[in-house]
């Protein structure tokens, strides 16, 4: 959205973390000077995508899901990822591609998965963990014979991008980007008393979306318009000409075959 009108929209049944992507690129049509930055709640958060995004020069405000529950606890940045991982600590090795922990075993690659929107390197204990002293700490599964860490191939990028939430101001930010979209869906169910679909299929959808963002998109701009009208008449007259205008610009579109239902 900007300043209160819809830039992009779209109709999918992917979960929101697919959606990212190609709502930036539907919106950078409708922004003369591209977009420069994205706010959204972690899900949308797909960790590939984000460092895409973040070398494009666009600027992200997104948390993944363990940030965003440090967040809405009011936790420390960080609290809720330690707490799923072991204890111990390891020690990375550049040169070898490998992990040591204090132990001694060590930990080498062992493949490579797509895992929650992101591209993982697990890494692999040599050495069984099992008579290990440290293994309770340091074993996250209660079956599990090997210590493995799975690390992202964009780590440095992410970790920047995530330490970015200690900072106050991110985080305020963070939390007032829900009024600006959820101000939508209010006006939807509120003010037009639309609760839920009236069509199925994606197709169908997405024309009773289509009308319902137009819809929102003439009273937005009829109220901009009408701001500093000082009668009831004269807005009326304003809006006569906003829609005559509309009907005169779209007169050769084929209504009946695009909104075929």
């Amino acid at each position: 959205m900007d300043n209160g009108l819809i830039v992009a929209s779209g109709v999918t049944t992917q979960q929101d973390n697919f959606r990212l992507k190609p709502l930036l690129e539907a919106a950078a049509k409708n922004e003369p000077e591209g977009v420069k930055s994205v706010d959204a709640d972690s899900g949308y958060w797909r960790g590939d995508d984000i460092v895409a995004i973040e070398a494009s020069g666009i600027e992200t405000c997104i948390p993944d899901p363990f940030t965003a529950c440090d967040l809405r606890k009011g936790l420390s940045i960080g609290t809720t990822r330690s707490g799923l991982a072991g204890k111990v600590p390891f020690t990375r090795d550049e040169e070898k591609d490998a992990y040591d922990c204090p132990e001694g075993n060590r930990l080498t690659f062992h493949s490579e998965r797509f895992q929650e929107g992101q591209t993982l390197r697990l890494y692999r204990a040599e050495e069984s963990c099992e008579d290990c002293l440290r293994s309770q700490e340091c074993l996250t599964h209660k079956k599990a014979k090997r210590r493995c860490l799975s690390v992202s191939v964009h780590k440095g990028m992410i970790q920047s991008v995530l330490e970015r939430f200690r900072d106050l101001l991110w985080q305020d930010r963070y939390h007032d980007r829900a009024p600006q979209v959820e101000t939508t869906f209010g006006f939807l169910r509120s003010t037009l008393g639309y609760v839920s679909w009236s069509l199925r299929g994606t197709a169908r959808v997405a024309c009773e979306a289509a009308l319902l963002t137009a819809a929102y998109q003439f009273r937005k701009v009829h109220s901009k318009i009408c701001s500093g009208v000082p009668n009831s008449s004269a807005k009326r007259q304003i809006r006569q000409q906003v829609l005559r205008q509309v009907h005169e610009d779209h007169s050769q579109v084929p209504y009946q075959t695009a909104f075929a239902l």
